[in-house]
């Protein structure tokens, strides 16, 4: 990386001086205050027993006679609580004149009468579609049933069905709306793509706090509580980068009740899903000598039949690559211990989470490991005072060889099964091929090629205090202090090495020398986030049938981020050599920048609703960044929603009691964005040239004897630069009926986004030195559909669900800048005019099949090649002017992001048993590959070829004439070896749609009375299977597999594990 310094005017550190006396003022001042508050009324005791209370116990089961664990059990009104353990019992103090509430999400809500009992027997019936679960949304919660926005929420229980190393994989599927498609599997890489109704990566919030997708990905799940998804105009409440969407988190808090441990540890067995095979020496050879057979002058087989046979008598061996370079299978292991309990004074939640994964190279150099410690604790430090605190802790480490895995993977496929790994049998001595020189053998060890190693590490913790005023119930105060830091830092070593050519006839080795020159590479980046929080916020019912809730929040968030590179190398550029600096010389860099930038807002969110029938939500958000110039450095994002029950209204009640909800809503609102790069309104330099990303040498020359970087002028200044906004649609409709037997959700969505920033087209002339700025002048929309349906069921023993989700997007561009076209003809083309144009189309030649015979090549009413061959592409004469060309190309596939999404989930339970499962899939898309993916001999020299291949047309004797009219052919998938398709056609393209056996579960629960004299509360075994099976018409490949790098890509996995929870 490079240093970038800008020098700024004055104005700059004045405006993140007043930033900073902002944060630091009145607010965090009376957050002190509260804290102190909190060291002071922390309690040492407990509040002695009341006189005349009773112990009281018993058990709650579901409608199956399960037991319910986590079910709150509260006294009223004379207070207390305790929850149900996991054999459902319970225990607890009360008055003969109380009552006991038992209530838990997903369930009905019970109230019985203490009087003379002593033992209770509570049956929990599941309530109407859930309609009373409690869902996160924007710095609040509501009931499931009376939500006005497009809002979903999956449960913890939920997310870890699904056993991977990265929290998207476990969500995909899950949320209805939210689009993930998981790129590589590569240990420690997360190269997962994750989007909400194809708008964008998403804003995270953890725990109330706005962090990054890396902390998404490595937040361990099992402390997950549950997670939502803001849809539509319900974001805007998070103004600043809610344009598309937000994740929310909330992890476990403790539990009042008896203290409980829980273990969960899982043993996983990786394999790869769709790794391409390659040939055998005789498959090799066999392509080889049909591409020279297909030349049209000079035609002759490379391999004689002598050299074939040794091959098939065993007299030489084909070299097994995959073996070589991969093993069977890779290893994976997760470990969680957590501990949970506490009184109604103080509860807590403790977490640690270990995980290691192995990679699919033989030499396991390429590895990762992630360390997770959370703590949650939640007291009644005065009365009506509670504090929160929460830390989260972080470290992950990767170690990979310093050649990268796509060119692994690369070196992999190019080696010919001919081509042996070692010179002269001795494995001390890789060989070389000259056609490449890439051996994989080399490329996988760290000790031969060197290495890289990366630590990330998080501290987070999170103070908040809420204060419940008692004149005025339903009045709070709340303030939240979260100080985040991070810290990544990179080790590099480029070792120079060998590899060998052994010549027989001397009897030495000829030595080739690579990877040149040695290099060490350290790396540090430090970033920190400080965010203040300040609520107010008032809840009352009114004469029973009307309700409000209202809140204000005024927040202030400051990041800062601090980077340094050092690197030295063995050799130097001729610039550097001529310095004169004595022998042993070395060369260095030293890089680095850092930056500053700031957000406060002032937020309110407001909720009325009549019976709850008539339910109407406002909320606004008035924010401002650092970004931006002084005057356009605000930015106001309102919202409104509204929804109607109709299920509440009494002729519903009345004529159609099947019905348990009903609600037409629908939501819009303005969200923004500040994504632009920091501080264009102000002029300056870079120095030096090159940027911050850069970890070799600078641009620069010497002078006098020394080295002096070059500096570049930031760019011409805009001085009206801003946020752009996003305006938001949604309808939706909620039915749930038959006492939660079936359940439908649909929605339909638009969003249209205005101020995108772009550079105006028309350069300027280069001796001024600068570019033009980015201004805010495109626009888009997008806009689609979903639906969610559910169906869950009692009998007898057995219970079930089932739950099916249909996601649809398209995104349309408005307005793109770009130059003027020379013909309408240019702008049709290809989408090179983009105004008012939809997105994610492919102009593509298309394919009309393959000729099957002499005749229909010599019958074509089309120009065809003169050297067409039986099996040949036969392509679409489009525009019918007697010609295949360019001009034939139009919109007939799609992109490698699907347009639509589609998932079916269930769960079934049985007595002990537990079985659950996820069916994943995509359509409406399609994905193209080069090189070793498309041509079979691509590389030439020595480059081997993929087993693919095999399957094509071919003359059924190899040594006939394939231009003989009279020679046999055999069919196949491919043309002729030495034909290739046109790479903008229909036929290099394919068909990406999949349907995939995502994950499937199946446990067990060990009988309660088993584990009785053992003091163990609970144990399950289970086994599970993520990507097991895959429906597709993608051919040898996962068709999740990107096209980036040619298709170089560390390949996805299938995996089985093997686990067991314990719980004391």
């Amino acid at each position: 990386m490079e240093l970038e310094i800008s020098f700024l005017k004055n104005k700059t550190s004045e405006m993140l001086e007043n930033t900073k006396n902002t944060i630091t003022g009145k607010i965090s001042r009376n957050i002190f205050r509260l804290s102190l508050m909190a060291i002071i009324f922390l309690p040492s005791y407990l509040f002695s027993q009341q006189a005349g209370l009773r112990e009281l116990s018993g058990t709650v089961r579901d409608i199956s006679g399960m037991a319910l664990s986590g079910v709150s059990v509260q006294v009223l009104p004379s207070g207390g609580g305790a929850v149900t353990q996991i054999d459902g019992s319970f225990s607890i103090q009360a008055l003969s004149t109380d009552s006991l509430r038992f209530s838990s999400i997903g369930f009905q809500d019970q109230v019985v009468a203490v009087n003379n009992l002593s033992v209770f027997s509570i049956t929990m019936l599941t309530s109407e579609g859930n309609l009373n679960e409690v869902v996160v949304v924007g710095y609040t919660t509501q009931r499931r049933g009376n939500l006005t926005g497009a809002v979903a929420q999956i449960g913890g229980d939920e997310i870890i069905a699904t056993k991977n190393e990265n929290l998207q994989n476990m969500v995909t599927g899950r949320l209805p709306g939210l689009r993930v498609s998981q790129r590589s599997s590569e240990p420690g890489s997360f190269d997962v793509a994750m989007d909400i109704r194809a708008m964008g990566t998403p804003l995270i919030v953890i725990d109330g706090v706005p962090r990054g997708m890396e902390d998404f990905q490595r937040l361990n799940p099992n402390d997950v509580e549950n997670i939502s998804i803001l849809k539509d105009a319900t974001a805007a409440i998070y103004g600043v980068r809610s344009a598309n969407g937000v994740v929310l988190v909330t992890t476990k808090k403790g539990k009042a009740g008896e203290n409980q441990i829980s273990y969960s540890g899982t043993y996983t067995f990786q394999i790869p899903s769709g790794m391409p095979a390659t040939t055998d020496a005789v498959e090799y050879m066999t392509l080889r000598n049909e591409a020279s057979m297909h030349r049209r002058e000079g035609a002759n087989r490379v391999f004689s039949d002598e050299d074939i046979n040794q091959y098939l008598s065993g007299a030489k061996q084909s070299t097994d690559w995959y073996n070589l370079v991969f093993k069977s299978y890779a290893p994976q292991v997760t470990h969680n211990l957590s501990a949970t309990g506490g009184t109604e004074k103080v509860k807590y939640y403790f977490g640690v989470g270990y995980q290691a994964q192995q990679s699919f190279f033989n030499t396991n150099d390429l590895n990762y490991k992630r360390f997770n410690i959370r703590s949650n604790i939640t007291a009644q430090v005065a009365r009506n005072l509670t504090a929160d605190l929460n830390l989260n802790l972080i470290q992950d480490i990767q170690n990979r060889p310093f050649v990268d895995s796509w060119w692994i993977i690369r070196g992999y496929w190019k080696q010919g099964p001919h081509i042996p790994p070692y010179a002269n049998n001795d494995p001390t001595k890789l060989y070389h091929n000259r056609s490449d020189g890439d051996n994989p053998l080399a490329f996988i060890n760290s000790d031969v090629v060197g290495s890289h190693k990366y630590t990330r590490r998080w501290v987070q913790p999170t103070l908040s205090l809420k204060y419940d005023f008692p004149f005025l119930p339903g009045l709070f105060l709340k303030g939240l202090v979260a100080y985040d830091w991070n810290n990544w830092e990179g080790n590099d070593y480029r070792k120079e090495y060998n590899q060998y050519e052994y010549d027989a006839t001397n009897d030495r080795y000829n030595v080739f020398s690579l990877g040149s020159p040695s290099m060490v590479h350290r790396g540090t980046i430090m970033r920190s986030q400080l965010l203040t929080q300040t609520s107010l916020g008032y809840s009352k019912k009114f004469n029973d049938v009307h309700n409000f809730n209202g809140l204000l929040v005024w927040e202030t968030q400051q990041r800062d981020a601090d980077n340094f590179n050092a690197q030295r190398n063995l050799i130097l550029p001729l610039p550097y050599i001529y310095t004169g600096l004595t022998e042993g010389q070395i060369g260095g860099m030293n890089t680095g920048d850092l930056y500053k930038e700031t957000n406060v807002g002032l937020v309110g969110a407001f909720h009325y609703d009549y019976k709850n029938k008539y339910l109407l939500d406002f909320s606004f958000r008035n924010d401002a960044s650092s970004k931006f110039p002084p005057q356009k450095q605000w930015a106001f994002f309102p919202s409104v929603a509204a929804a109607w029950r109709v299920s509440e209204e009494r002729f519903i009640k009345d004529n159609f009691s099947m019905i348990d909800q009903l609600k037409l809503r629908g939501s819009y609102g303005m969200v923004g964005d500040d994504g632009a790069l920091r501080y264009q309104f102000l002029s300056g330099y870079n120095y030096p040239t090159g940027g911050s990303d850069r970890r070799w040498f600078t641009a620069g020359y010497v002078f006098n004897g020394f080295f002096l970087a070059s500096a570049d002028d930031k760019g011409i200044p805009n001085p009206n630069i801003t946020w752009f906004n996003a305006n938001t649609l949604d309808i939706g409709i909620d039915f749930v009926g038959w006492k939660g037997l079936f359940g439908i959700t649909a929605d339909y969505f638009s969003r249209k986004r205005e101020g995108l920033l772009a550079q105006r087209y028309g350069g300027i002339p280069t001796v001024v030195g600068a570019n033009l700025p980015q201004e805010n002048i495109n626009s888009d929309r997008t806009y689609g559909f979903e639906i969610e349906l559910s169906h869950r069921n009692n009998i007898n023993d057995f219970t079930y669900g089932l739950k099916a989700m249909l996601t649809y997007a398209r995104v349309k561009r408005i307005y793109w800048e770009r130059g003027p076209l020379g013909s309408t003809w240019d702008a049709w083309y290809d989408n090179h005019e983009q105004n008012n144009r939809m997105q994610g189309v492919r102009f593509m030649q298309q394919g009309d099949g393959q000729f099957q015979n002499w005749d229909e090549i010599w019958n074509s009413k089309v120009f065809v090649d003169p050297w067409a061959v039986p099996g040949d592409y036969r392509y679409l004469d489009w525009n019918g002017d007697g010609e295949i060309n360019g001009n034939d190309r139009h919109p007939i596939t799609f992109d490698q992001n699907p347009w639509m999404n589609f998932s079916l989930s269930g769960d079934a339970q049985y007595k002990g048993f537990d079985l659950s499962f996820l069916l994943q899939g995509a359509a409406l898309t399609s994905v193209p590959y080069g090189e070793k993916l498309r041509e079979p001999l691509w590389g030439g020299g020595d480059a081997g070829a993929l087993k693919q291949f095999m399957d094509r047309w071919h003359p059924k004797d190899p040594n006939a004439d394939p231009y003989n009219r009279n020679t046999e052919w055999v069919k196949g998938y491919y043309a002729y070896t030495g034909t290739l398709p046109d790479y903008w056609s229909t036929f290099n393209v394919e068909d990406g749609s999949y349907l995939r056996l995502k994950s499937i579960e199946l446990g067990y629960n060990l009988p309660a009375k088993l584990l009785e004299r053992v003091m163990i509360k609970g144990v399950r075994v289970y086994a599970s299977a993520y990507n097991l099976v895959t429906f597709t018409k993608v051919k040898h490949i996962d068709p999740e597999h990107t096209d980036a790098l040619y298709g170089y890509i560390y390949p996805l996995n299938k995996s089985v594990s093997v686990g067991l929870n314990i719980t004391f």
